[in-house]
């Protein structure tokens, strides 16, 4: 299954770099599972500082970040 999502993510980020598209994919808590490479160039955030480790309501400001998540 391994080879199968490294594919899948490789196939992924080169329609994102391609089209100059951020794609992401998050799971059902809203933690990212994805991140295209173009996250740091538009976040600053390398695609490995995201996965994994941050929710797709991170990047919403602070002021309304409660309530955004319910």
């Amino acid at each position: 299954h391994q080879a199968e999502l490294e594919a899948a993510n490789a196939r992924h980020d080169l329609v994102a770099t391609k089209s100059r598209t951020l794609m992401s994919e998050v799971d059902a808590t809203g933690r990212y599972t994805y991140a295209s490479p173009l996250f740091q160039d538009v976040l600053g955030y390398a695609p490995h500082e995201i996965v994994g480790k941050m929710f797709f309501y991170d990047f919403h400001p602070e002021a309304g970040r409660e309530e955004f998540k319910r």
